[in-house]
């Protein structure tokens, strides 16, 4: 680089980090094609769908510009396009990171809608129970009923709705312990 490159360089550089616009602009002019690169190369193909190359440009220079008093630390332009690419480079990592390990925005747990093993996966991992899971339940629910009393009976409907201990002692005039040991012994038999 010659005397002429570098002294219009630190000049383009000290404009920089006074905050002109005009400058700035000059930087992301001739130094952005290598921020672009440094992005492309990184970014994994799983996650492209998601985001733009210009997502990462506009981070790489909100970052800059946030930090432009480190600018002076750089000689020649050379210094520049590498911490520009680095930047880059992190921004993309840091993202690719985040979309393909965290289970919150993990890409790979995307499905397609027309894939049928999507379908199959979500109904067995489904938390709601199944037809079959409903019919079991009531035919369990018939044989625990068959030999009941009426106030047993009573109190498997109510709390089959969902009714608290509290709720069907009061509709039924059993006493909560009552009710309690009644339902943990059915319960017993259940598993037996």
């Amino acid at each position: 680089m010659c005397n002429g490159e570098a002294q219009s360089f630190r000049k383009l550089i000290q404009e920089v980090r006074e905050g002109s616009p005009e400058a700035f602009q000059q930087v992301i002019d001739q130094y952005g094609r290598h921020v672009y690169r440094a992005v492309r190369r990184r970014l994994d193909r799983r996650i492209r769908s998601k985001f733009d190359s210009d997502d990462f440009a506009q981070a790489v220079w909100v970052s800059l510009f946030d930090n432009r008093q480190q600018l002076n630390s750089f000689a020649e332009p050379a210094e520049l396009i590498k911490f520009l690419a680095q930047i880059a480079s992190n921004k993309v990592v840091d993202e690719c990171r985040r979309r393909l390990r965290l289970q919150q925005h993990n890409v790979n747990r995307e499905r397609q809608m027309d894939d049928p093993e999507h379908w199959s996966q979500d109904t067995a991992n489904s938390p709601s129970p199944t037809p079959s899971a409903f019919a079991i339940a009531e035919e369990q629910m018939e044989l625990l009923c068959r030999d009941q009393r009426k106030t047993h009976l009573q109190v498997l409907e109510l709390r089959s709705r969902g009714a608290t201990f509290a709720e069907i002692a009061s509709q039924t005039g059993v006493p909560e312990k009552t009710i309690q040991r009644f339902l943990h012994r059915l319960s017993r038999r259940i598993v037996q």
